[in-house]
This record gives C-alpha cells, structure tokens and sequence, in this order.
C-alpha cells in the first residue's frame, strides 16, 4: 500500500494527482498499439466476419437483430431513437439507408461514392429538414466508419471511401452538423476512437490523418478541443497513440505543441511520456516543443515521467525505466531547474520517483545532484516517499545519500515523525499484505511490503528514534491497538505486535513514551488486548510501571479486568500487579475482586478469581463506595464465583456474608437500593447462589429491599409468589427457626443470671440492669415493623434502617425512632381485631406492619415495681446517687410490646392477649400494662406468661421479657 492508509501521502499522488486524467489514459491504451516494439505485426482481417462498424462507430459482435442490438451502442441508439419518434415517418429510411451503406463499404470491396452522392443528391430535401442532433450523430457515424475502413481495407479502396465522406460532408446540413458537433466534441478524437485498438499504429495513424484532412477541406474545425473535452486535446489524443502523422497534420491546422487541456491537467509533451514515445518526445521537442511548461499543479515533465513510471503505463518500470532515465537526464540537461522544480504540494522529482519506486530514476537524480533532504511543508521527504512505496532498495539508497541524517531529519522535527511514522506504517503491512503491491499482493502498485519490517530496521539504524508521530500518537502503542482491531482485514496478530515493538526498542525507540493524542499508556493498551506476552514484556524487559493509574484511577490489572481479558490479567499478576487497588470513587470504585466475580463464570475468570483471593486476605471486605462487595454481583449472575467467595476460607466471611449495601439510584433504577448478598440473590431468582449463601450462614430477619418493598428474606419467602423454588422455602423456613431458637436461648440466659444476681445488693444493682436491659430491647422490638414500613416509604431518601426481626432496629432512623416515639395507622382495608387478638402482618402486606401495637401485660406492673426497688436498693450500696438515678430512668422507660409477623397464635395462657394502638407504646414506656404476644411464622400452641411462636406449630415458647432482652443485646 503506498498512500491510502492513515498516515500515508496527504493524497498527493492519488486524490491531489495533477496526471490522473494521463494515467487513467495511459492504462487505457491497449497494449497492442505499442508499435514501436519490435516484430510488431499489422493485422488487416481485424474485423473478421463476425464484427461490423455499428452505425455509431464502434466494432460490435455481427447482429441479426440490426444496430440496436449492440450492447456497445445501447445509450446513444436509445438516443437517436428518441428523436427518430419525433420526426416525420420518412426520416428514419433515410438513416437507415445511409447506415446500410456505411456499412456496406466497411465489409466490402464495392465502391460506395457514387452511391452515396446519388443518395444526397436525390434526398437532399429529407437530409435539409434532418434535425440538428440527428445530422450530428450521422456525422459522428460516417467519420468512425471511413477512418475504420481505410485502416482495414486495400489500399487501392481508400480513395472511394474518402470520397463516400467528402459527398456527405457535401450536404449543407451535414456540413453544418459536424461543425457544431467538433466544437463539442472534436471530430479528430471521433476519429481516433474508431480505430483504438489497432494493431497496426502506422496504418492506423494514415487512416486518422486522412479523415482529418477530409474534415479540414469541409471547413470542420479538427485542431482544437470541444467544450465537452477537458482532459485532452486533439493533438495530445494523437500523441497519447503515437499517431505522429495526425499530429503533423493538426499542427499544421494550428494545433499548440505546448497547449494544456481545458482542466489545465494534460500537455502535449505529457502526452508522449504517458505512451513511452521516443519518436513522440523527439518530434515534440523537434516542433518547438518547452521543456518548462507545466500544469496547474505545477508537475513539469521530469514530475511527469515520475507520474508515468507509476501509472501502470503499457510498459512496466522494468521496461520503460531505460525509456524515463534517458529522458530525465536529458530534460534535467537542458533544463537544470527541473532538477529541483517543486510541485504545488511541495514534490521534486527525486520525491515523484522515490513515490514511483524506479530504482534507477532516483540513482539517476542521486547522480545529477538531487538535494534528499528537501521536506514539504507537509513534512514529506523523499525517504517518506521509498517507505510509502513499500521499496527496500530506494531506501536503502536515499539512506546512503545522507536522507536521515541528523541534518535532514533532526530529532522531534516533523520530517523525522512523518518518515518514522510511514516505516512504522509498512511494518505493520508486512504480516498480512497491502493488498495494492504487485511483487507480492497481486496488485499494480510497485514495491513490496513484505519488506516492511526491514525497512523499518532500516531507518531505525540510520538515527530516526522518534517515540510519538506528528499527530501526538505513540508509535510504540500503533502496534498494540491494531492487534485488536475491530477491523479483522486490519487486525494483526499478538506476535506480530510483539515483533515490532522489539524492533523499536532494539532500535533506541522509547516505546513507553506516552504522546499528548494517547489516551492511555501502553501498558493499559496492552492490558485491553488479547496480548498477554505483549503485557509481559512491557513489564518485564521495557520496565512498564504496573501500578500507574489512568485519569479515571484505573491501572492496567483493573483495565485487564473491566474488559475481561483474563489471560492478560495474569500475565500482570505474574508480573507483580497489585490486588488491593480501587478506582476513583467517580469511575465506581471498583475493585478486581469485586469486577471478577461480576464476570459470567469460566475456567478463565474463575482461575483469575482464585489468584485474586490468595494474594489479598481482606478480598470479601473490598467494597465500593455503595457498600458492594464481590458477594453481591457473584449472588445475582456467578454461582460458580460464589462458591469460590464462600469456600475461600478468608476471614470476615459472616460479616460479609450479611452486609448490607445500599446502591445509589441508577439511570435504569431511580430508587436505592437497599439489601444483603442474600437479598440480591433472591430478587435475581438464582436459586442456587441464595442456597449457598444460606448454607454459609446468611441470616434471613434483615430487612432489604426485595421485589420492590423493604422486608425480610423470612417475610418474602413466606408470602411472596416470586419465591418459587421449595428447597429456598424450606432453608429460609429452617434459618427463621434457627434466629428464634437463638433468642430464646439468650432469654433463657438473661432470666437465670438474673434470678441469681437478686440476693445481693450489688447482684440486686446488677439485676436491675438486666432488667432495664431487657426492657429497653423489648421497647426496640416494638418498633421492627413499624421502622420496615417507614424505611418502605421513605426508599428514595437514603433514611430506612436496617431491622432484624428478632433484633433491635439499627441506624439513625431506629434511633429517633425509639427516641421520639412512632403512631402508626391502620392500614387501608385492615379490618379490626377482636379484643385480645394477635395481630398478623401477613395479612394486611400494604402497611408492611402498620398496625403495629404495644402493651404492658398486669404482670409486668410489679417486675417494673420490683426493677425501681432493686434500684432503690442498689443506690444504698452504689458509689453514687447518678448510679441510682439511671437504674430509676431505666425502669421508668421500660415496656413489653406485642408483635406478630405473620400468623395469629392462640392467646396466652396467662391471660387475653391484646394489640393495642402505637398510643400504647408510648404508653408502655410510663408503666402501663397489657397482654403480649409474638408470631413470627406459624400459629403455635398457647405458652405460660405469653405466646411466642417463631416458626412452626406447637414449638415450644419463650417469655416475653426474655425475648425483649435478646432483642435488646
């Protein structure tokens, strides 16, 4: 590839190309038409007996179906027949007529002036009413077919077939159309299309130069170009096929040897380097002919003769590079400007043929004194022009000539990031093709790219070290990002990548240089890559810096990690990566463990996640700024990285295990949200995370949110229809049963030391702590439900506190609760209840346990009496009266309150029990009394004192008073 890539020519010579008009013409002219060849052949049955001249010119397979049947001649026949279907019925056999006549005279040896002077004559009134277009493409088919029929036919003929045009051209009418039609279109050029692809050039170029002179003698203009023509003229469509008898004949009617096309692109002397022409170039030069002239891009003809040799012109560099020396060593000695004459864009000729790749055209200007440390303003020398010509031995010879010196290249100077950057360019092509090289892609541009790699060793030992190219970028990091190329034509392989970094770094190239364009440093490039070994090496032999942060705070390991390249997480870990770092709180503050186990499982992200775990002990403690630990995204979709996380044997597993994270509102999610690892299992329906996180130990009486309430795992699996799974049900069931178990056995406890303390007046102090202590938690129980629905309404502010169901009410939220107190209404549609009834929050799941209420049972009037006299007792004995005081405001503040979470129980035995208003808990705190009772799960059998059923029937029941100490620890 030479100048279609990113970094390549800024068009100069494809896009900007002043000869794209002469190359497009040069490739055009067959190849049979070099005469000049030896042994070349006339061939005077081209038109065998199965071509004609179609009635527009051209040579079209033989028809049965007639002239309109030629696909060559589809758009112009479709063209006349449109102004045929204009015309008066009698017109059309009157073309017809003249057609089968021309046609006639090309396949046959009869004479057809005569006939066709008696058809003018004797229709001379039908051809004076012909319409103008019409007459026009008749001309247009009369000079096509008499040029092609002197080329083919007998000599002895040509005469007849002259005078066949001449008695055409005789009629005024058509006389007059083919003077309006050559000042469009030249009628010279008419001729010469008629008999392109000719093998006989000679012959050929008689045929068009006696129609011409035919054209000339009816007053037909045949020197100047049609207002239609703006790539060529006349005389350059001559000379463009060595037809230098036609040439000789339009410069005698006052064609201009130096005369530009109407695009000012194409002169005459261009015309015949374009076609190889010794005899064209010595005719032209013979006739008067300016070696200075040049074109509107300001290509001169030692630029030109550098545009041809890289045209794909009929002859190849090899052939015709003989052909180009010779006539740039004599154009440079007539002319020496030339030697240095700068095109608009700033190219000289050692520039255009370095481009072209002609080895010995750039010797050549070497030789003459070509200066090639010239730069354009563009910053391209002729070193840049070998390298985007993909051509070893050009730059190996501009190198020798002093090319890279430190003069003509100095360090960070533009011209020195412009040819390093192009080295780099053809390097990166040696693996898989340019695609456009002929040596080893098949294509038609010189060079070959396999070469790239040494032509980059190449320019890095002649002293072009440059790190970043004129645009800002690293060169070193092109590499790595084309090795994961979304374009695959474009992509290239690790080891390629690898390749050329080596090569830059051997050749004093500072591949960790970072340019002001680089987004990020080469090691979080590579890291992004499928590349490990090129991670590796950076590390290892470049001495990248592993734990370097990007603007968002993210090092290579965690860049490796957000885009789930595991192997060259790895390989960074190999390396020495650290585990233990977070991004910017602004990116997520994410941490490997945590970005790992959010990954979808595989035997690579699971070995990653195990190495991630043994480097870093405190891995389950690594959260994000929203409470979220690798727990939590490994519960909602990686099972398999869940049983790593809970089968690790790190520490502060239970404390993990039932953290409660809140996560900020989301664009997805306007709410927060609020829960355990548990808690997102659930809501994500992994059944099997939410198994495991139950067999490790996951509590299931914390509030979070779940299926867009707050409540407890506990709650949600008994009244959710979203819990589906019966072996969920059932763990969850049995892990309620465990929590009740749990405060009952620290009732238990609580009630014995007490009995014992009570003989003593220190133990009588110290049981009235207990006592207090035990009344307090009661009083926190009693609010559970009420701070769940609370925490429910009030989602969106941040405020809900976390509840246990059989544990106090935490977090600020609990506090003013207990602080100030809470009236709860009565949900809407809530029936009321019977005196002594206990209530069920299952039932009314809207107000999340809006009715909640509170009593202090008869009984507890005297252990509320019996708590003030111990205290009173303790203050005799106390170190001071504020020991005594506390104890008093303890007793003061304590009550019991009812709560029932799901099902009515029976009423206690020890009397009715009742559920009172939330008036009812403030006033419990002052000393009144009322029947208590607690269902947590299932109705269970009545108990001494007071019913408390925490899971299945007929367990056995716990004390009240018990209950609201354990609570309260």
């Amino acid at each position: 590839m030479r100048v279609s890539q990113s970094a390549a020519l800024p068009r100069c010579c494809e896009i900007q190309n002043p000869h794209r008009s002469v190359q497009l013409a040069a490739r055009q002219a067959p190849p049979q038409l070099a005469s000049e060849k030896p042994g070349a052949q006339a061939d005077s049955q081209e038109l065998s007996s199965t071509s004609r001249l179609c009635g527009f010119g051209h040579v079209c397979k033989r028809s049965d179906s007639g002239v309109g049947a030629h696909n060559c001649c589809i758009v112009e026949e479709n063209a006349r027949d449109s102004v045929e279907m204009a015309m008066p019925g009698s017109d059309a056999p009157l073309c017809d007529a003249i057609e089968r006549l021309l046609i006639r005279m090309a396949e046959s040896d009869v004479t057809s002036a005569d006939a066709m002077a008696a058809l003018c004559h004797d229709r001379a009134a039908e051809i004076g009413t012909m319409p103008a277009p019409l007459a026009a493409a008749l001309v247009k088919t009369a000079v096509a077919a008499v040029t092609r029929t002197l080329y083919v036919g007998k000599a002895s003929t040509a005469a007849d077939v002259l005078a066949t045009l001449r008695h055409l051209l005789a009629c005024p009418a058509l006389r007059d159309a083919a003077v309006k039609s050559s000042r469009l279109r030249s009628l010279t050029t008419v001729a010469i299309d008629g008999v392109r692809g000719a093998v006989h050039v000679p012959r050929a170029d008689a045929a068009v130069a006696a129609v011409v002179q035919v054209l000339q003698e009816a007053g037909v203009g045949t020197a100047m170009a049609g207002t239609l023509e703006q790539d060529s003229t006349p005389l350059t469509a001559a000379l463009q096929h060595a037809f230098l008898g036609s040439a000789q004949v339009l410069l005698e009617a006052g064609a201009d040897v130096n005369g530009l096309s109407r695009d000012g692109d194409m002169w005459p002397l261009f015309a015949a380097a374009s076609r190889s022409s010794d005899a064209g170039m010595a005719w032209l030069l013979a006739h008067g002919a300016s070696l200075a002239v040049t074109n509107r891009h300001g290509c001169s003809i030692a630029h030109g003769l550098a545009f041809v040799a890289a045209s794909g012109a009929p002859r190849t560099i090899a052939d015709g590079e003989d052909f180009f020396c010779r006539w740039l060593r004599y154009a440079i000695a007539a002319e020496p400007r030339l030697l240095e004459a700068s095109q608009n864009n700033g190219y000289t000729p050692l520039m255009a043929m370095a481009l072209a790749g002609s080895e010995a055209c750039v010797a050549a200007l070497l030789e003459l004194g070509a200066n090639p440390t010239v730069a354009t303003a563009a910053g391209h020398t002729a070193l840049f022009a070998a390298c985007a010509a993909n051509s070893l031995p050009i730059a190996r010879q501009l190198i020798a000539a002093g090319a890279a010196s430190a003069a003509a290249l100095p360090r960070g100077s533009l011209h020195a990031r412009m040819a390093a950057r192009r080295a780099l360019t053809v390097a990166l092509h040696s693996e898989r093709g340019c695609g456009e090289c002929a040596a080893r892609c098949e294509g038609s541009e010189v060079g070959n790219c396999a070469d790239g790699l040494d032509i980059l060793r190449a320019v890095l030992a002649a002293g072009v070290h440059e790190a970043v190219d004129a645009e800002g970028n690293s060169l070193a990091v092109a590499p790595v990002l084309r090795a994961c190329d979304d374009d695959e034509d474009q992509r290239i392989s690790a080891e390629h990548a690898l390749t050329i970094l080596q090569t830059l770094h051997a050749g004093g190239v500072d591949v960790l240089a970072r340019g002001p364009a680089d987004e990020l440093p080469i090691l979080h490039e590579a890291a992004a890559t499928r590349a490990p070994a090129v991670a590796r090496w950076l590390v290892e032999v470049a001495g990248a810096p592993l734990e370097e942060a990007n603007r968002e705070g993210y090092t290579p390991l965690l860049v490796a990690c957000t885009v789930g390249h595991w192997a060259s997480a790895l390989a960074l870990l190999d390396c020495g990566a650290r585990v233990d770092v977070q991004c910017d709180e602004g990116s997520g503050g994410l941490w490997p463990v945590v970005i790992v186990a959010s990954a979808p499982a595989s035997d690579a992200s699971s070995s990653l996640l195990r190495r991630i775990l043994a480097a870093d002990r405190d891995s389950l403690l690594r959260c994000t700024p929203a409470g979220i630990s690798a727990l939590y995204p490994a519960a909602a979709h990686n099972t398999a990285g869940l049983r790593l996380l809970l089968g690790s044997g790190l520490p502060h597993l239970a404390e993990a295990i039932n953290a409660v994270a809140k996560a900020p509102p989301a664009p997805a999610r306007p709410t927060t949200m609020t829960g355990t690892p548990l808690h997102c299992a659930c809501d994500h329906t992994n059944w099997e995370a939410a198994l495991a996180l139950l067999a490790a130990g996951a509590r299931v009486d914390i509030v979070g949110q779940l299926c867009g309430r707050f409540q407890t795992v506990a709650a949600w699996a008994r009244s959710s229809p979203h819990c589906k799974h019966r072996g969920v049900k059932l763990a969850i069931a049995a892990r309620a049963k465990e929590h009740a178990s749990e405060a009952g056995k620290a009732v238990n406890g609580s009630a014995g030391s007490l009995q014992r303390s009570a003989g003593s007046p220190f133990g009588k102090a110290a049981a009235a702590t207990a006592a207090c202590a035990s009344a307090v938690g009661s009083a926190s129980a009693s609010v559970t439900a009420a701070l769940a629905a609370a925490a429910e309404k009030d989602a969106g502010t941040g405020a809900g506190a976390v509840v246990s169901e059989h544990g106090a009410a935490t977090g600020a939220g609990a506090a003013s609760q207990r602080a100030g107190g809470t009236t709860v209404q009565q949900g809407k549609g809530g029936k009321g209840r019977r005196q002594g009834a206990a209530r069920n929050r299952a039932e009314d799941p809207g107000s999340a346990a809006a009715d909640l209420a509170a009593a202090a049972p008869p009984a507890a009037e005297a252990a509320v009496a019996t708590v003030r006299a111990l205290g009173n007792s303790a203050a005799a004995v106390a170190p001071g009266a504020a020991y005594s005081e506390a104890v008093q405001s303890a007793a003061d503040a304590a009550s019991f309150a009812a709560l029932n979470t799901c099902e009515e129980g029976p009423a206690a035995s020890s009397g009715t029990a009742r559920c009172g208003s939330a008036s009812d808990v403030s006033a419990a705190a002052a000393g009144r009394s009322g029947a208590a009772c607690i269902n947590t799960c299932e109705p269970g059998a009545a108990a001494a004192g007071a019913c408390s059923n925490t899971c299945e029937p007929n367990d056995a029941a716990t004390s009240l008073a018990g209950l609201a100490s354990a609570a309260c620890v």
